[in-house]
Protein backbone atom coordinates (compact mmCIF):
# COMPACT_ATOMS: atom_id res chain seq x y z
CA UNK A 1 0.00 0.00 0.00
CA UNK A 2 2.81 2.30 0.48
CA UNK A 3 4.72 2.09 -2.40
CA UNK A 4 1.29 2.22 -4.55
CA UNK A 5 0.85 5.65 -2.38
CA UNK A 6 4.12 6.78 -3.38
CA UNK A 7 3.55 6.07 -6.75
CA UNK A 8 0.58 8.39 -6.78
CA UNK A 9 2.58 11.26 -5.21
CA UNK A 10 5.14 10.91 -7.45
CA UNK A 11 2.41 10.92 -10.57
CA UNK A 12 1.01 13.69 -8.57
CA UNK A 13 4.02 15.63 -8.51
CA UNK A 14 5.00 15.15 -12.44
CA UNK A 15 1.40 16.67 -12.93
CA UNK A 16 1.49 20.06 -10.70
CA UNK A 17 4.72 20.54 -12.88
CA UNK A 18 3.84 20.12 -16.09
CA UNK A 19 0.61 22.16 -14.59
CA UNK A 20 3.00 24.80 -13.63
CA UNK A 21 3.92 25.10 -17.05
CA UNK A 22 1.33 27.34 -19.16
CA UNK A 23 -0.35 24.35 -20.54
CA UNK A 24 -0.17 20.97 -21.50
CA UNK A 25 -0.51 20.75 -25.13
CA UNK A 26 -0.83 18.33 -28.07
CA UNK A 27 2.72 17.44 -29.45
CA UNK A 28 2.16 19.78 -32.84
CA UNK A 29 0.90 22.43 -30.97
CA UNK A 30 2.00 24.88 -27.96
CA UNK A 31 2.48 28.60 -26.05
CA UNK A 32 5.23 30.93 -26.49
CA UNK A 33 5.36 33.48 -24.21
CA UNK A 34 7.78 36.27 -23.10
CA UNK A 35 8.66 40.26 -22.60
CA UNK A 36 8.70 42.95 -25.01
CA UNK A 37 10.96 45.58 -23.87
CA UNK A 38 12.51 48.68 -25.34
CA UNK A 39 16.27 49.71 -25.67
CA UNK A 40 16.75 50.64 -21.97
CA UNK A 41 15.20 47.61 -21.04
CA UNK A 42 11.76 48.89 -20.04
CA UNK A 43 8.54 47.31 -20.11
CA UNK A 44 6.57 48.00 -23.03
CA UNK A 45 2.88 48.22 -22.91
CA UNK A 46 0.18 47.52 -25.55
CA UNK A 47 2.84 46.21 -27.79
CA UNK A 48 1.34 43.79 -30.84
CA UNK A 49 3.56 40.35 -30.61
CA UNK A 50 3.00 38.45 -33.88
CA UNK A 51 4.38 34.96 -35.78
CA UNK A 52 1.84 35.59 -39.20
CA UNK A 53 -1.79 35.97 -38.36
CA UNK A 54 -1.37 34.98 -34.97
CA UNK A 55 -1.30 38.19 -32.87
CA UNK A 56 -1.73 39.22 -29.24
CA UNK A 57 -1.07 42.60 -27.33
CA UNK A 58 1.46 42.91 -24.11
CA UNK A 59 0.17 43.57 -20.62
CA UNK A 60 1.20 46.49 -18.33
CA UNK A 61 4.27 44.74 -17.70
CA UNK A 62 5.73 44.50 -21.28
CA UNK A 63 4.48 40.55 -20.81
CA UNK A 64 2.73 38.17 -23.41
CA UNK A 65 1.46 34.74 -24.66
CA UNK A 66 0.68 33.85 -27.73
CA UNK A 67 -1.47 30.16 -28.32
CA UNK A 68 -1.79 27.42 -30.71
CA UNK A 69 1.68 27.91 -32.00
CA UNK A 70 2.65 25.35 -34.19
CA UNK A 71 6.10 23.30 -33.11
CA UNK A 72 8.95 24.27 -35.12
CA UNK A 73 11.17 27.11 -35.53
CA UNK A 74 9.22 30.68 -35.80
CA UNK A 75 10.37 34.17 -35.85
CA UNK A 76 8.22 36.75 -33.41
CA UNK A 77 7.90 39.77 -33.94
CA UNK A 78 6.58 42.83 -32.15
CA UNK A 79 5.73 46.47 -32.58
CA UNK A 80 4.11 49.49 -30.83
CA UNK A 81 2.54 52.44 -32.16
CA UNK A 82 5.54 54.75 -31.11
CA UNK A 83 7.30 53.42 -34.55
CA UNK A 84 9.12 50.42 -32.77
CA UNK A 85 10.11 47.00 -34.05
CA UNK A 86 11.51 44.22 -32.97
CA UNK A 87 11.98 40.36 -33.51
CA UNK A 88 13.72 37.45 -32.35
CA UNK A 89 13.63 33.37 -33.63
CA UNK A 90 12.82 30.60 -31.35
CA UNK A 91 12.12 27.04 -31.63
CA UNK A 92 9.30 25.31 -30.10
CA UNK A 93 9.82 21.93 -28.09
CA UNK A 94 8.77 19.45 -30.64
CA UNK A 95 9.32 16.24 -28.46
CA UNK A 96 6.36 17.56 -25.62
CA UNK A 97 4.42 20.36 -27.05
CA UNK A 98 5.28 22.64 -23.89
CA UNK A 99 7.30 25.88 -23.60
CA UNK A 100 8.29 28.27 -21.21
CA UNK A 101 7.35 26.57 -18.20
CA UNK A 102 10.86 28.22 -16.78
CA UNK A 103 12.06 24.59 -16.30
CA UNK A 104 15.84 23.67 -16.99
CA UNK A 105 17.35 25.16 -19.95
CA UNK A 106 14.24 27.27 -20.75
CA UNK A 107 13.80 30.56 -21.01
CA UNK A 108 11.66 33.22 -21.40
CA UNK A 109 11.29 35.46 -24.88
CA UNK A 110 12.89 38.39 -24.89
CA UNK A 111 12.34 40.84 -28.04
CA UNK A 112 13.80 44.40 -27.86
CA UNK A 113 11.93 47.00 -29.63
CA UNK A 114 14.08 49.92 -31.93
CA UNK A 115 13.30 52.17 -34.08
CA UNK A 116 11.54 50.94 -37.49
CA UNK A 117 13.27 51.48 -40.67
CA UNK A 118 12.10 54.42 -42.15
CA UNK A 119 10.17 54.33 -45.80
CA UNK A 120 12.57 54.70 -48.93
CA UNK A 121 11.23 57.67 -51.73
CA UNK A 122 12.23 57.01 -55.37
CA UNK A 123 11.84 59.82 -57.68
CA UNK A 124 11.66 60.51 -61.27
CA UNK A 125 12.93 57.16 -62.80
CA UNK A 126 16.49 54.79 -63.32
CA UNK A 127 17.61 51.92 -62.84
CA UNK A 128 17.24 50.35 -59.15
CA UNK A 129 20.36 49.01 -57.45
CA UNK A 130 21.00 45.64 -56.69
CA UNK A 131 20.92 44.48 -52.73
CA UNK A 132 18.26 45.19 -50.58
CA UNK A 133 15.13 47.44 -51.86
CA UNK A 134 11.98 48.66 -50.26
CA UNK A 135 9.96 51.58 -50.61
CA UNK A 136 7.34 53.65 -53.14
CA UNK A 137 8.27 54.44 -56.23
CA UNK A 138 6.52 57.36 -56.75
CA UNK A 139 7.56 58.90 -59.93
CA UNK A 140 9.06 58.12 -63.42
CA UNK A 141 9.75 54.50 -64.79
CA UNK A 142 12.31 52.60 -63.03
CA UNK A 143 14.15 49.43 -64.36
CA UNK A 144 15.01 46.13 -62.67
CA UNK A 145 17.81 44.41 -64.44
CA UNK A 146 19.36 41.50 -65.04
CA UNK A 147 22.79 42.76 -64.57
CA UNK A 148 21.37 43.65 -60.95
CA UNK A 149 19.89 41.07 -59.91
CA UNK A 150 18.75 39.30 -57.66
CA UNK A 151 16.76 41.93 -56.26
CA UNK A 152 16.25 41.67 -52.31
CA UNK A 153 12.63 43.02 -50.93
CA UNK A 154 13.61 43.16 -47.45
CA UNK A 155 10.12 45.46 -46.46
CA UNK A 156 7.05 46.29 -49.22
CA UNK A 157 7.74 47.80 -52.96
CA UNK A 158 5.19 49.73 -53.95
CA UNK A 159 4.42 51.33 -57.19
CA UNK A 160 2.53 54.90 -57.21
CA UNK A 161 0.13 55.79 -59.64
CA UNK A 162 2.37 57.68 -61.36
CA UNK A 163 5.59 55.22 -61.71
CA UNK A 164 5.93 52.36 -63.91
CA UNK A 165 8.13 49.39 -62.85
CA UNK A 166 10.05 47.70 -65.74
CA UNK A 167 11.40 44.32 -64.78
CA UNK A 168 13.94 42.68 -67.65
CA UNK A 169 13.79 38.95 -68.48
CA UNK A 170 15.89 36.81 -66.41
CA UNK A 171 15.28 39.07 -63.04
CA UNK A 172 15.21 37.31 -59.75
CA UNK A 173 13.20 39.07 -57.31
CA UNK A 174 13.54 37.68 -53.99
CA UNK A 175 10.56 38.79 -51.54
CA UNK A 176 11.73 39.02 -47.55
CA UNK A 177 10.16 36.50 -45.20
CA UNK A 178 9.39 39.59 -43.09
CA UNK A 179 8.54 42.92 -43.99
CA UNK A 180 11.30 45.61 -42.99
CA UNK A 181 8.81 48.56 -43.22
CA UNK A 182 6.01 46.68 -41.61
CA UNK A 183 3.55 48.58 -44.11
CA UNK A 184 0.62 47.17 -46.29
CA UNK A 185 -1.88 44.44 -46.50
CA UNK A 186 -0.05 42.43 -44.38
CA UNK A 187 2.64 44.07 -41.69
CA UNK A 188 4.86 40.95 -40.99
CA UNK A 189 5.31 39.46 -45.01
CA UNK A 190 6.68 41.58 -48.08
CA UNK A 191 4.30 42.61 -50.86
CA UNK A 192 4.54 44.16 -54.42
CA UNK A 193 1.85 46.63 -54.24
CA UNK A 194 1.14 48.08 -57.66
CA UNK A 195 -0.92 51.10 -57.96
CA UNK A 196 0.59 52.54 -61.02
CA UNK A 197 2.22 49.73 -63.73
CA UNK A 198 3.78 46.63 -63.63
CA UNK A 199 5.71 45.22 -66.69
CA UNK A 200 7.31 42.37 -66.32
CA UNK A 201 7.99 40.59 -69.01
CA UNK A 202 10.63 37.60 -69.74
CA UNK A 203 10.88 35.16 -72.82
CA UNK A 204 10.76 31.78 -73.31
CA UNK A 205 14.11 30.88 -72.00
CA UNK A 206 14.66 33.75 -69.32
CA UNK A 207 11.83 33.94 -66.77
CA UNK A 208 11.30 36.50 -64.41
CA UNK A 209 11.31 34.60 -60.81
CA UNK A 210 9.26 36.19 -58.01
CA UNK A 211 10.28 33.64 -54.57
CA UNK A 212 10.42 33.67 -51.39
CA UNK A 213 14.83 34.77 -50.07
CA UNK A 214 14.70 31.63 -48.15
CA UNK A 215 17.10 28.87 -48.94
CA UNK A 216 14.67 26.45 -47.61
CA UNK A 217 11.40 27.94 -48.78
CA UNK A 218 7.40 27.29 -47.98
CA UNK A 219 4.37 28.42 -49.69
CA UNK A 220 3.24 31.82 -47.48
CA UNK A 221 7.13 33.09 -46.84
CA UNK A 222 5.99 36.34 -48.71
CA UNK A 223 2.69 37.92 -48.94
CA UNK A 224 1.91 38.77 -52.80
CA UNK A 225 1.83 40.77 -55.84
CA UNK A 226 -1.10 42.95 -55.87
CA UNK A 227 -2.75 45.12 -58.35
CA UNK A 228 -4.60 47.74 -56.80
CA UNK A 229 -7.56 49.57 -58.85
CA UNK A 230 -5.92 52.69 -60.26
CA UNK A 231 -3.39 49.67 -62.11
CA UNK A 232 -3.81 49.79 -66.20
CA UNK A 233 -1.92 48.40 -68.37
CA UNK A 234 -0.02 45.53 -66.23
CA UNK A 235 1.70 42.82 -67.41
CA UNK A 236 2.94 39.39 -66.09
CA UNK A 237 4.50 37.21 -68.85
CA UNK A 238 6.95 34.43 -68.45
CA UNK A 239 7.25 34.91 -65.06
CA UNK A 240 7.21 32.36 -62.27
CA UNK A 241 5.32 33.41 -59.16
CA UNK A 242 5.84 30.69 -56.10
CA UNK A 243 5.73 30.51 -52.26
CA UNK A 244 3.87 33.53 -51.62
CA UNK A 245 0.49 33.30 -49.53
CA UNK A 246 -1.27 35.03 -52.06
CA UNK A 247 0.62 34.92 -55.53
CA UNK A 248 -1.34 37.23 -57.53
CA UNK A 249 -3.83 39.56 -56.31
CA UNK A 250 -6.24 41.73 -58.45
CA UNK A 251 -7.97 44.43 -56.81
CA UNK A 252 -10.43 46.08 -58.86
CA UNK A 253 -8.10 45.69 -61.43
CA UNK A 254 -7.19 43.72 -65.07
CA UNK A 255 -3.22 42.64 -65.75
CA UNK A 256 -2.76 40.66 -68.42
CA UNK A 257 -1.49 37.36 -66.90
CA UNK A 258 -0.13 34.74 -69.54
CA UNK A 259 3.24 32.14 -70.08
CA UNK A 260 3.10 31.96 -66.39
CA UNK A 261 4.09 29.21 -63.87
CA UNK A 262 2.32 29.57 -60.32
CA UNK A 263 2.99 27.38 -57.77
CA UNK A 264 3.38 26.47 -54.42
CA UNK A 265 1.49 29.61 -53.05
CA UNK A 266 -0.23 28.95 -49.62
CA UNK A 267 -4.00 29.93 -50.35
CA UNK A 268 -4.51 31.13 -54.39
CA UNK A 269 -2.62 31.29 -57.08
CA UNK A 270 -4.65 34.00 -58.79
CA UNK A 271 -7.36 36.41 -56.96
CA UNK A 272 -9.61 38.34 -58.91
CA UNK A 273 -11.96 40.87 -57.30
CA UNK A 274 -14.09 43.04 -59.97
CA UNK A 275 -11.48 42.30 -62.46
CA UNK A 276 -11.77 41.11 -66.35
CA UNK A 277 -7.93 39.97 -66.64
CA UNK A 278 -6.95 37.84 -69.38
CA UNK A 279 -5.66 34.72 -68.12
CA UNK A 280 -4.51 32.59 -70.80
CA UNK A 281 -1.39 30.17 -71.39
CA UNK A 282 -0.27 29.66 -67.87
CA UNK A 283 0.26 26.33 -65.88
CA UNK A 284 -1.09 26.62 -62.56
CA UNK A 285 0.20 23.95 -59.85
CA UNK A 286 0.64 22.68 -56.28
CA UNK A 287 -0.85 25.74 -54.97
CA UNK A 288 -2.29 24.62 -50.92
CA UNK A 289 -5.92 25.77 -52.05
CA UNK A 290 -7.47 27.94 -55.39
CA UNK A 291 -5.51 27.97 -58.49
CA UNK A 292 -7.92 30.63 -59.30
CA UNK A 293 -10.72 32.52 -57.78
CA UNK A 294 -13.06 34.69 -58.53
CA UNK A 295 -15.11 36.89 -56.65
CA UNK A 296 -17.41 39.74 -58.14
CA UNK A 297 -15.81 39.70 -61.31
CA UNK A 298 -17.06 41.00 -64.73
CA UNK A 299 -15.94 38.50 -67.48
CA UNK A 300 -12.64 37.71 -67.29
CA UNK A 301 -11.22 35.09 -69.87
CA UNK A 302 -9.48 31.97 -68.47
CA UNK A 303 -8.56 30.29 -71.57
CA UNK A 304 -5.74 27.60 -72.37
CA UNK A 305 -4.26 26.93 -68.89
CA UNK A 306 -3.00 23.62 -67.56
CA UNK A 307 -4.25 23.63 -63.38
CA UNK A 308 -3.52 20.81 -61.82
CA UNK A 309 -2.77 19.25 -58.97
CA UNK A 310 -3.87 21.89 -56.63
CA UNK A 311 -6.28 21.87 -53.19
CA UNK A 312 -2.93 20.47 -51.41
CA UNK A 313 -4.58 21.19 -48.04
CA UNK A 314 -8.20 21.56 -48.34
CA UNK A 315 -11.38 19.44 -49.19
CA UNK A 316 -13.70 22.27 -49.46
CA UNK A 317 -12.47 24.18 -52.51
CA UNK A 318 -11.77 24.03 -56.53
CA UNK A 319 -9.07 24.27 -59.15
CA UNK A 320 -11.40 27.41 -60.35
CA UNK A 321 -13.87 29.14 -57.78
CA UNK A 322 -16.49 31.18 -59.20
CA UNK A 323 -18.21 33.83 -56.60
CA UNK A 324 -21.16 35.86 -58.29
CA UNK A 325 -18.89 36.12 -61.41
CA UNK A 326 -19.10 35.67 -65.49
CA UNK A 327 -16.27 34.27 -66.92
CA UNK A 328 -15.20 32.47 -70.31
CA UNK A 329 -13.23 29.47 -69.19
CA UNK A 330 -12.50 27.60 -72.43
CA UNK A 331 -9.54 25.21 -73.73
CA UNK A 332 -8.44 24.79 -70.36
CA UNK A 333 -7.01 20.79 -68.81
CA UNK A 334 -8.09 21.07 -64.94
CA UNK A 335 -6.99 17.54 -63.61
CA UNK A 336 -5.97 16.10 -60.80
CA UNK A 337 -6.73 18.76 -58.13
CA UNK A 338 -7.89 17.29 -54.90
CA UNK A 339 -11.70 18.43 -54.73
CA UNK A 340 -13.53 20.19 -57.31
CA UNK A 341 -12.87 21.24 -60.81
CA UNK A 342 -15.09 23.63 -61.06
CA UNK A 343 -17.00 25.67 -58.18
CA UNK A 344 -19.99 28.09 -59.19
CA UNK A 345 -21.83 30.22 -56.56
CA UNK A 346 -24.43 32.65 -57.99
CA UNK A 347 -22.21 32.81 -61.37
CA UNK A 348 -22.98 32.54 -64.96
CA UNK A 349 -19.97 31.23 -66.59
CA UNK A 350 -18.96 29.68 -70.14
CA UNK A 351 -17.28 26.31 -69.99
CA UNK A 352 -16.73 25.04 -73.51
CA UNK A 353 -14.12 22.75 -74.63
CA UNK A 354 -12.01 21.96 -71.51
CA UNK A 355 -11.00 19.16 -70.40
CA UNK A 356 -12.40 18.29 -66.56
CA UNK A 357 -10.70 14.67 -65.66
CA UNK A 358 -9.95 12.86 -61.98
CA UNK A 359 -10.00 15.63 -59.57
CA UNK A 360 -9.65 12.98 -57.04
CA UNK A 361 -12.32 10.03 -55.79
CA UNK A 362 -15.91 11.15 -54.29
CA UNK A 363 -15.15 14.47 -55.56
CA UNK A 364 -17.22 17.02 -58.55
CA UNK A 365 -15.94 17.55 -61.98
CA UNK A 366 -18.46 20.80 -61.96
CA UNK A 367 -20.06 21.89 -58.79
CA UNK A 368 -23.16 24.56 -59.76
CA UNK A 369 -24.83 26.30 -56.64
CA UNK A 370 -27.73 28.51 -57.47
CA UNK A 371 -26.26 29.14 -61.28
CA UNK A 372 -27.04 28.99 -64.62
CA UNK A 373 -23.15 28.00 -66.66
CA UNK A 374 -23.40 27.25 -70.60
CA UNK A 375 -21.72 24.17 -70.96
CA UNK A 376 -20.74 22.65 -73.77
CA UNK A 377 -17.93 20.60 -75.99
CA UNK A 378 -16.20 19.72 -72.46
CA UNK A 379 -15.51 16.65 -71.74
CA UNK A 380 -15.21 15.95 -67.88
CA UNK A 381 -14.75 12.35 -66.43
CA UNK A 382 -13.35 10.27 -63.87
CA UNK A 383 -15.47 11.85 -60.62
CA UNK A 384 -17.91 10.71 -58.84
CA UNK A 385 -20.28 13.70 -59.66
CA UNK A 386 -19.05 14.65 -62.64
CA UNK A 387 -21.96 17.29 -63.20
CA UNK A 388 -23.38 18.29 -59.85
CA UNK A 389 -26.96 20.39 -59.72
CA UNK A 390 -26.19 21.35 -63.73
CA UNK A 391 -26.56 19.30 -67.00
CA UNK A 392 -23.76 17.89 -69.29
CA UNK A 393 -23.64 19.96 -72.71
CA UNK A 394 -25.32 18.29 -75.50
CA UNK A 395 -21.41 17.69 -76.87
CA UNK A 396 -19.78 17.10 -73.75
CA UNK A 397 -18.17 13.92 -73.73
CA UNK A 398 -16.91 11.59 -70.69
CA UNK A 399 -14.21 9.38 -71.32
CA UNK A 400 -10.42 8.16 -70.65
CA UNK A 401 -8.25 11.33 -72.11
CA UNK A 402 -5.41 9.61 -73.09
CA UNK A 403 -2.62 11.95 -71.66
CA UNK A 404 0.78 11.17 -73.18
CA UNK A 405 2.47 10.77 -69.46
CA UNK A 406 0.07 11.48 -66.56
CA UNK A 407 2.48 10.24 -64.05
CA UNK A 408 5.14 13.12 -65.01
CA UNK A 409 2.53 15.77 -65.60
CA UNK A 410 2.98 15.74 -69.51
CA UNK A 411 -0.39 16.27 -70.34
CA UNK A 412 -0.37 16.89 -73.97
CA UNK A 413 -2.60 14.07 -75.85
CA UNK A 414 -2.01 10.66 -77.39
CA UNK A 415 -2.75 10.08 -80.67
CA UNK A 416 -6.39 8.14 -81.07
CA UNK A 417 -7.62 10.83 -78.05
CA UNK A 418 -10.83 11.43 -78.19
CA UNK A 419 -10.12 14.61 -77.23
CA UNK A 420 -8.05 15.57 -80.53
CA UNK A 421 -11.61 16.29 -82.43
CA UNK A 422 -14.07 17.34 -79.51
CA UNK A 423 -13.91 20.82 -79.79
CA UNK A 424 -17.29 22.94 -81.53
CA UNK A 425 -15.08 23.54 -84.76
CA UNK A 426 -13.73 19.60 -84.80
CA UNK A 427 -10.12 19.86 -83.39
CA UNK A 428 -8.54 19.69 -80.03
CA UNK A 429 -9.75 20.50 -76.92
CA UNK A 430 -8.57 21.66 -73.32
CA UNK A 431 -5.15 23.44 -72.89
CA UNK A 432 -3.39 22.95 -75.90
CA UNK A 433 -6.00 23.11 -78.27
CA UNK A 434 -7.07 26.17 -80.08
CA UNK A 435 -3.10 27.08 -80.31
CA UNK A 436 -2.74 26.76 -76.61
CA UNK A 437 1.29 26.74 -75.67
CA UNK A 438 1.28 26.85 -71.76
CA UNK A 439 5.28 26.51 -70.71
CA UNK A 440 6.80 23.25 -70.03
CA UNK A 441 7.39 22.40 -66.18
Amino acid sequence: MKNINLKILKLLIIFLIIAGCESILAPDEGEISGTVVNEHEGAVYSAKVYIGDNWTLTDKDGNFTLNNVPTGTHKIEAISTTNYYGSTETTLNETTGVFNCNGPGLEDVTIILKEKIQNTIWEYGGTLPSGDIHGELISGTWYMTLANSPYDVTGDLTVKENATLIIKPGVTVKMGYGDDLHSGNNQSKTELIVYGELIAQGNPSEFITFTSELLNPNPGDWYNIRFQETSINSVLEYCEIKYAYYGIYCYNSSPLIRYCKINNNNYYGIYCYRSDSVIQNNVIYSNERYAIRLDNSYWPNIKNNLIFKNNLSSYYDAAIDCYSSGANIEYNTIVKNTYRGIYLYYSQPVIKNNIIYDNNINTYGIYANNSSPVIDYNNVYGHSWNYYNCSAGAHDISTNVMFVDEINNDYHLQGGSPCLTASETGSEIGAYGNGGNPPPL
